[in-house]
């Protein structure tokens, strides 16, 4: 027997009790509103407190599994006009990220009955016994009676002209005030990005002019000092004044600086107070070398 067929012959010998199948294709099982040891079981089925057994042919046995699940019948009354707030609260504990609305009834007869949602109404995961028809949410087959409820699901395409004034979420807000506020929200989120980046932006250009500062400063240090020891150490400090700039990198504004560092050397290297505080230095040092820096042997220019 099909899971489906014995679910048939558990509603008719278990009155008032609700069943559902549950599950995929590769792993059904049944939902019950009884306790599996208080149900009747059909002829020649037998329980082990897990599921019921049955026999299959070569003497091997099946078995569905059977989970009592105590709010089927509650989820059932949830159908109910009296109900539809309860409905939409559930509906949105299941589905995160979903919107819904329900209709004013003093505009709509049928207020009870219908829901808005944001989604396609099949793509809703509902509760059991309840399941997604084409004519909205029901429990059609799914009750004791026989009898059953459906909740219309209305979406975007469904809306009429003004309904998102008339529309209202379990706070109060209708769609109107929450699209507006959503929107405020994406511009002020927009605003604090465009401020970030701007902040973001003008430091990174402050990094960058202090970074020329310095290399402007270590390049001229290094031409002048290159020129103050003399040549042959001159190619050392410059070679390793290069390697700063390589590790650090180059701009137009450090390239500029080395340029008037050169310069600014080279106009005091010439000057007759630099050679006489050189003269000076020299002499202070015990040595008799007049030689201007960067001579060669003595001759002077």
């Amino acid at each position: 027997m099909k899971i489906e067929e014995l679910v048939g012959e558990l509603e008719k010998l278990n009155s008032g009790a609700v069943f559902v199948v549950a599950g995929n294709d590769v792993n059904k099982k049944i939902l019950s509103s009884v306790p599996l040891e208080k149900l009747a079981l059909p002829d020649g089925y037998t329980t082990d407190g897990y599921g019921i057994k049955f026999k299959k042919g070569g003497g091997r046995f099946g078995q569905y599994e059977v989970e009592f699940s105590e709010g089927l019948l509650k989820n059932n009354e949830l159908l109910e006009p009296k109900n539809i707030r309860k409905l939409v609260k559930l509906l949105e504990e299941l589905n995160s990220g979903v919107d819904f609305y329900l209709y004013d009834p003093d505009i709509y007869k049928d207020a009870a009955k219908m829901i808005y949602c944001s989604v396609p109404g099949e793509n809703l995961i509902l509760p059991p016994p309840l399941y997604w028809s084409s004519e909205g949410i029901t429990n059609k087959h799914n009750t004791a009676s026989g009898g059953y409820r459906t909740i219309s699901v209305l979406g975007p395409n469904n809306l009429c002209a003004g309904d998102e004034n008339i529309l209202r979420d379990l706070n109060g807000h209708t769609l109107a005030e929450n699209i507006a506020a959503a929107s405020e929200s994406v511009d002020a989120t927009n605003g604090r990005k465009h401020t970030i980046l701007r902040r973001k932006k003008s430091k990174a250009g402050i990094d960058e002019k202090n970074r020329a500062a310095i290399m402007a400063g270590l390049c001229i240090l290094g031409v002048a000092s290159a020129i103050v020891i003399g040549k042959k150490d001159a190619y050392k400090i410059l070679k390793y004044q290069l390697n700063i700039l390589e590790s650090i990198g180059t701009s137009l504004l450090t390239l500029v600086s080395i340029g008037a560092g050169a310069f600014l050397a080279k106009y005091f290297k010439d000057s007759v107070k630099f050679k006489k505080a050189h003269h000076e230095y020299m002499s202070s040092l015990g040595g008799d070398n007049t030689n201007e820096i960067g001579g060669n042997n003595g001759k002077t220019r």
